[in-house]
């Protein structure tokens, strides 16, 4: 119980807030989290409390009930499972301070992280940290999956880091024979395109069809986009082309891309043409 105080005094913003509010607020959570159990402490309740809680992203009140089911002797102490949601509720507030301080608060109350806790508390947590975790799955011989390697593409391409990096992560999932999804060649175009890198863009592109992975519509038009401004109109409309066989339906920023490389290319009649095209289809007009 003492441990559990302590972490729900950090939890709750301990180094922004005096001892008396800090008590207070802990007395109150822990009051409204009795009354919300009621005289029934199953586990089985306490769980589905804990869940509602993560659907809510009530984070506070489910570290709350956590502590609780480690104070109350009638209850079966919190699993990784209680955690994970906890640590969940955390990660859509972005608290990531108190997602860190609780997978601490598994360790010492000797509940050991399984991989989908690790996920949770990436998702959480800043790029610095993120590299820690991923250092600390392996110490524990969980190797890390699609999820917890996407998390980390995701948290390098917002970080501004090389699109080398995000690469480097594509091929070493590969390597490991697990298969990237939609979601991690995404992070990994868009890094390509954003380093100016076209050529390989393309190259991934081909690389997920192969695979069977079907690109998102957001992933042709950030390519089309990038031929683009380096007029390579043709490759525009080539994507543009692929992406109607591929049974998608480009839409008007699809349109749009491949419409302002032609124009830039001087070839107006052809711009004229994919507009008119657009409105046959029915896409909404260009704003």
């Amino acid at each position: 119980a003492a441990v559990a105080l302590e972490a729900a005094g950090v939890c709750l913003g301990q180094s922004a807030r005096s001892d008396s509010t800090r008590e207070l607020e802990i007395a109150s959570m822990a009051a409204r989290a009795q009354a919300t159990v009621g005289g029934d402490m199953s586990e089985k309740r306490c769980t589905r409390i804990i869940n509602n809680y993560s659907n809510q992203a009530a984070w506070q009140e489910a570290v709350m009930m956590l502590l609780r089911m480690w104070d109350d002797p009638d209850i079966h102490h919190p699993n990784a499972y209680h955690y994970c949601a906890t640590i969940k509720a955390c990660e859509k507030e972005r608290q990531w301070q108190e997602a860190m301080l609780l997978l601490e608060h598994m360790r010492r109350g000797l509940v050991r992280p399984d991989v989908i806790t690790y996920e949770t508390v990436l998702k959480a947590t800043t790029w610095t940290l993120a590299l820690e975790i991923i250092g600390e799955m392996r110490r524990e011989s969980f190797e890390p999956g699609i999820v917890a390697c996407t998390t980390i593409m995701k948290k390098a391409s917002l970080h501004d880091c090389p699109w080398s990096l995000t690469l480097s992560m594509l091929h070493e999932l590969r390597q490991r024979a697990v298969q990237p999804d939609s979601a991690a060649y995404d992070v990994a175009i868009r890094d390509c395109t954003r380093g100016h890198q076209w050529q390989m863009a393309l190259s991934l592109l081909r690389m997920m069809q192969q695979e069977g992975v079907q690109p998102h519509l957001k992933c042709w038009t950030t390519i089309s986009d990038t031929c683009g401004r380096v007029s390579l109109w043709e490759i525009a409309m080539d994507l543009l082309e692929q992406m109607r066989a591929s049974r998608m339906s480009p839409d008007r920023v699809s349109y749009g891309v491949v419409i302002d490389s032609c124009q830039l290319a001087g070839h107006q009649q052809l711009a004229i043409e994919l507009y008119q095209e657009m409105q046959r289809a029915g896409v909404p007009q260009m704003q």
